[in-house]
């Protein structure tokens, strides 16, 4: 088993001139294979030539080395996707520095028709796992960056940031300073293609908590109202539990809930309520650990989002 530590670098066009199909065309490819043992073994580098957006990107004009007149000498994207995936092999699992790489490598895979794997793919978000430092649930966990990462492990800052071989090279160095270790957590899932049939819903399951991804449904008041989605049990030990918080909007279809098992106490639930590229809507259910704290600012948000309904309804 070899891991790929991908990174790809995009380009993007002012809102009113986006093609809605591909928002974000990917221009750049890195990524580094390390063997079963975590030692870097070889890489894979590729710049890409650009097809629906001819101008570049002006944040992306200060980190490349090369302008819009190099990018236009070079490979095009159904190309330089083949040589990629006949590099990495037959057995292998991506890693990335956050969720949105693998998002936008299918959708320009399915821009150009090119068959990929389909349904909810699992990978290893690298930021997820680095930035989760506690088995406590906590409600402003931060996204750590791949900088801070980098010097807070002390890690040689040889080459630029924001080129997608360097960051995948960082990005591979700080998968080796995290150990193989981090594989016994439970892998991300990526959500580009939704779980169609309830056959197709993914569950991952490990010591930070437990994650469902439900199939799609036509609206969203059907999708809150399904009793499996509303379910509220242990994840540990699937027993039944008191309820502490009953389901409440904290924020844009965000929903929070708060129950206690008897033995492994209090248990946050979380349920992310997303509209599909085709309208309908799906979401993620996750279960965590959390502290009594955690129980105290929900319930205070809770009055909070109550009082400014009640404001509302006076006026």
């Amino acid at each position: 088993m070899n891991y790929i530590v991908m990174d790809l670098e995009w380009n993007q066009s002012k809102k009113e001139e986006e093609n809605q199909d591909m928002k974000y065309e990917i221009i750049q490819i890195g990524a580094v294979k390390l063997d079963s043992n975590l030692e870097i073994i070889d890489e894979f580098s590729s710049y890409i030539r650009p097809q629906v957006y001819l101008e570049m990107d002006p944040f992306l004009k200060k980190i490349l080395s090369c302008d819009m007149e190099d990018l236009k000498k070079e490979k095009c994207f159904i190309e330089v996707i083949n040589e990629f995936f006949n590099w990495c092999g037959s057995d292998y699992y991506i890693c990335t520095w956050g969720e949105l790489d693998l998002y936008y490598l299918q959708n320009n895979m399915e821009f150009y028709h090119i068959k990929r794997q389909k349904g909810p793919v699992k990978y290893y978000d690298l930021q997820k796992i680095y930035s989760t430092d506690s088995l406590y649930f906590s409600l402003e966990q931060k996204k750590t960056s791949l900088h801070t990462a980098v010097n807070q492990l002390q890690i040689p800052e040889d080459e630029s940031f924001h080129s997608a071989i360097h960051d995948a090279r960082y990005t591979a160095k700080v998968l080796q300073k995290m150990g193989k270790g981090i594989f016994y957590s439970a892998p991300s899932i990526d959500c580009y293609d939704v779980p169609k049939s309830k056959s197709e819903e993914v569950m991952v399951r490990d010591y930070y908590g437990c994650e469902y991804i439900f199939r799609e449904f036509p609206k969203k008041e059907e999708l809150l109202r399904d009793r499996e989605v509303r379910r509220q049990h242990c994840y540990q030990c699937d027993r039944q539990v008191k309820r502490k918080l009953k389901w409440f909007l904290g924020s844009y279809n965000l929903y929070y809930s708060v129950t206690k098992c008897k033995e492994h106490g209090l248990i946050l639930g979380k349920i992310k309520v997303k509209e599909t590229k085709d309208g309908t809507y799906f979401c993620r259910k996750g279960f965590y650990p959390i502290k009594e704290e955690v129980l105290e600012e929900l319930l205070l948000r809770q009055e909070n989002i109550r009082e400014k309904r009640r404001e509302k309804e006076r006026k």
